[in-house]
């Protein structure tokens, strides 16, 4: 087992995720206004009540159950939060992840991330490889793509799909950008592939889809195809909640869902296999998913085109609390000779990358 979860598991059992929420609440605004010295948060209502009768500490605002449930509004706590308790109940199922790691460098990012999310993000400083800050993929800093969101602003770009001398796309493949958005991603892999090479930019939602477009044409790009489509594991409708770039599937039973706010839009989503069928792609080199929490449906809806293609992956794995174990989990299902490797592109929870080659 890993060194470090083993042992604060033993220190602390299921305290750690409750130690963590109290460190949060020591170091934030919260604390400072309620003046309480002796703030806390331990695993129950009962528990509480005896600490702070038996003077343990001076007073006991909530318990972190009734504090994360109840109270919290802070969407990263409460995230963190279902992480720990998984990291907790599936203590193994981490330290196979951690074993199947190829490199030092991936290990250590698994681990920080853990110590981040398991104490509320105040003990540990995220390593991000590569840095969040604009990249000019192996070009001149000139030659960045100008790209503009859908409101029009001007957005950075970063090249997170790639790992140096070890991942990237091949000239002349063909690449599946699931979750493309404005075009950051696509625009890269158009450059890596070269013209002869082809991506398919899959983003349902109309507005950024008419950005992605805009943006290929400001930057000259004309190998990638915009696909109004999103992926998944079988042809379906479903209604999507409009958040910009985090646009994320609200319900698949139309018939039961109602949008009267305009905060949503609904769409119609593929998945892989069929795509690759209908469309005739002959050959798939690598499948990049960053699509709000459905990347798992859309692997195991990419089964045909794995087992044939064996195409490289870059997997986002941050959505769901528990993404590092399954996602790897469903991969190796359908085969089982992918190596793997981690990286983390941002300075929160978000932006890690499970890679497979």
């Amino acid at each position: 087992m890993i060194n470090w979860l083993k042992r604060r598991i033993k220190e602390v059992g299921r305290n750690i995720v409750y130690e963590g929420i109290d460190m949060y609440l020591r170091s934030s605004e919260y604390y400072s206004s309620t003046k309480n010295s002796g703030l806390f948060c331990p695993s129950t209502a009962s528990s509480a009540k005896n600490m702070s009768s038996s003077g343990i500490v001076s007073q006991v605002v909530f318990s972190a159950n009734d504090y994360v449930n109840q109270v919290c509004t802070d969407i990263n706590v409460r995230w963190n939060y279902s992480f720990a308790l998984d990291v907790m109940a599936n203590a193994e199922k981490y330290e196979a992840m951690y074993g199947m790691l190829e490199d030092k460098l991936s290990r250590e990012i698994l681990l920080s991330i853990i110590k981040y999310r398991m104490t509320a993000f105040v003990q540990e400083t995220l390593p991000s490889h590569p840095p969040s800050t604009p990249h000019n993929y192996e070009l001149n800093p000139d030659s960045l793509p100008k790209l503009h969101d859908e409101r029009g602003q001007s957005v950075y770009y970063r090249s997170q799909y790639a790992i140096p001398g070890i991942f990237k796309a091949e000239k002349g493949s063909t690449v599946i950008d699931g979750g493309a958005w404005v075009g950051d991603s696509a625009i890269y892999f158009a450059n890596q592939v070269g013209i002869e090479g082809k991506v398919y930019a899959f983003e349902a939602n109309p507005k950024i889809a008419d950005a992605l477009r805009k943006n290929l044409i400001a930057n000259n790009v004309s190998n990638v195809d915009v696909i109004m489509l999103g992926l998944s594991d079988i042809p379906k409708e479903a209604l999507i909640g409009n958040n910009g770039p985090g646009s994320w599937i609200q319900a698949i039973d139309l018939g039961s869902a109602e949008d009267n706010s305009g905060k949503f839009f609904k769409m119609s989503l593929i998945d892989l296999d069929s795509y690759a069928n209908q469309n005739n792609i002959a050959k798939v080199g690598m499948i990049k998913l960053d699509i709000e929490g459905s990347e798992r449906e859309a692997i195991s809806g990419s089964k045909q085109v794995i087992l044939r293609d064996k195409p490289k992956l870059a997997i986002s794995i941050y959505h769901k609390p528990d993404d590092f174990h399954v996602i790897p989990e469903i991969i190796t299902a359908i085969r089982d000779d992918y190596k793997f490797y981690i990286r983390h592109a941002g300075d929160d929870l978000c932006e890690t990358v499970l890679f497979a080659i």
